[in-house]
């Protein structure tokens, strides 16, 4: 029985895909991969062209750990990174950098992904990005840690995160998809993960000023066409049912992609936001 015992517990171990720092190879076997794309060598790496889509690692929930890639930046508009813990409710957090905003205070971005859509200007200023100067010429290296609640990104190797910040799903295991560029093709090689590397390193969060005064609550309405307040405002007003409230976050704003899902497939893309006033 001993014998039969080790024998299977080196078989797991065998057939466990295995992420400790160890360059993942770019490859179906691993990934799930969607958009045009190319596996080819670039500047000296084993690396994917990646044109409008993105690659899922498969067989990895991620929790907390360390994500690394290196990305060969143009200087165009794109949007290349990361989703990480993101789950099948199209929920999780995300890391990406705006090569056309080099050197700029939003040369990159944390934020999360809330029912598929991205609060990003909602979640701007130096508490979810920073000033940098990528380059060009060379392959970019992207290092993110997330611990809890807790990210930071070292970018280039650099001893020093860059940027670190707050996560909104900060005990929800998820996917690990890197994207590329969307509409411009980028080169992403040499992908790591390793879930046991969760230490942060002088993490220090620029807290945002609440704006006094604000709406701290909101009731939202069910969505419908923004055609019809052309036609059927008076009846969209009657006959609206706010069965969703939202409060403001971080004393800035109400995101209302919390409570509403525009991408489910539902018809419509408005909704009426009411507070009421006893006077």
């Amino acid at each position: 029985m001993k014998l039969a015992t080790i024998i299977l517990l080196l078989s797991t171990t065998i057939l466990k895909p295995l992420y400790n720092q160890e360059i993942i190879p770019i490859d179906t076997a691993h990934w799930e991969i969607s958009g045009d794309y190319l596996i080819e060598p670039y500047q000296g790496k084993n690396s994917i062209y990646l044109k409008g889509g993105s690659m899922k690692l498969k067989d990895l929930s991620f929790l907390n750990g360390t994500i690394e890639f290196d990305l060969f930046l143009k200087e165009t508009p794109s949007f290349p990174g990361v989703y990480f813990r993101l789950t099948e409710d199209k929920d999780g957090e995300q890391f990406y950098v705006r090569p056309h905003q080099s050197g700029n205070p939003d040369a990159n971005q944390g934020a999360p992904l809330i029912n598929g859509i991205t609060p990003w200007q909602l979640m701007f200023g130096p508490s979810y990005s920073t000033a940098y100067e990528y380059s060009f010429d060379d392959w970019t290296h992207v290092k993110l840690v997330a611990n809890g609640d807790k990210a930071q990104v070292f970018l280039d190797h650099s001893e020093e995160a860059v940027l670190s910040w707050k996560l909104t799903y900060g005990m929800t295991a998820g996917d690990i998809v890197i994207r590329g560029g969307g509409r411009q093709a980028i080169h992403i090689a040499d992908v790591r993960v390793d879930p046991d590397a969760y230490t942060l390193k002088d993490y220090n969060v620029v807290e945002r000023e609440p704006i006094e005064g604000l709406v701290s609550e909101w009731k939202i309405s069910q969505k419908f066409d923004e055609s019809l307040l052309e036609s059927s405002l008076d009846s969209l007003i009657k006959t609206a049912k706010y069965d969703k409230t939202v409060q403001i976050d971080e004393g800035t704003a109400a995101n209302i992609s919390r409570v509403i899902d525009l991408t489910d497939g539902a018809a419509g893309n408005t909704v009426f936001a009411r507070y009421d006033i006893d006077s």
